[in-house]
């Protein structure tokens, strides 16, 4: 592992943007967003800090997750329903039929 590496990226223009805005990823001019990489996370903030944002992170995530499942439940749901109406459908149609 190099010595230093990437240092001149770390001034402290930069060390003050992370701090004060408390996150730790890289947003590149395109839109790209980064981890940033554990070197830089340890040169910025302190553990304190670290696990703040970290924690702040896990739980914005856990609400996402919260919606996504509630919403892929709903979805289930009514393929379910969709199949229950088709099978019993079928079923009709099979018993006129005879």
């Amino acid at each position: 592992m190099s010595k230093k590496m990437g240092m001149n990226y770390l001034t402290p223009q930069m060390r003050e943007y992370y701090r004060k805005r408390q996150i730790a990823c890289i947003v590149h001019e395109d839109g790209h967003i980064l981890s940033m990489p554990r070197y830089y996370k340890q040169q910025i903030f302190t553990k304190k800090e670290l696990k703040k944002i970290n924690d702040e992170y896990q739980e914005l995530n856990a609400h996402k997750f919260d919606i996504q499942t509630t919403e892929e439940a709903r979805v289930d749901l009514e393929a379910k329903k969709m199949l229950i109406y088709q099978n019993e459908k079928q079923l009709k149609l099979k018993r006129q039929k005879i």
